[in-house]
């Protein structure tokens, strides 16, 4: 489902995700998460207020994108990013985010691979 809240054209964001996609091979990285909002922002449009609350994204070196977040979020992802590949975890003591984050990675199939994590958060 297209997103009806994009501030950018579907053309910017292919450029923004070749140029990420393109950071990765130079890094030798096979992925990358994210923790920033900004840099959500910039890659897929997802516009929240959110900074204070947990949100994930998962950019594969193929160009595909996944966001990791709660299902209170679903509904403003849906309407602002153009990612359409959301895993949702509960927010509880009982789903720890790890396991969704490991999850995620092993269905992008990335063990034994070289992924980056952003740490300036």
């Amino acid at each position: 489902m297209a997103p009806h809240n994009q501030h950018f054209t579907a053309e910017e964001f292919s450029h923004r995700r070749a140029a990420a996609v393109a950071a990765l091979a130079e890094s030798d990285l096979d992925g990358i998460l994210l923790f920033k909002i900004e840099d959500m922002y910039w890659l897929c449009g997802l516009d929240t207020d959110g900074f204070c609350i947990f949100h994930a994204m998962f950019l594969n070196r193929d160009g595909r994108l996944t966001h990791i977040s709660r299902v209170v979020d679903l509904a403003n992802i849906r309407y602002s990013s153009i990612c359409e590949d959301i895993r949702i975890w509960r927010d509880d003591e009982d789903e720890p985010v790890t396991r969704v984050i490991k999850e995620t990675l092993a269905s992008h199939r990335m063990a034994g691979k070289r992924v980056g994590i952003q740490l300036d958060t």
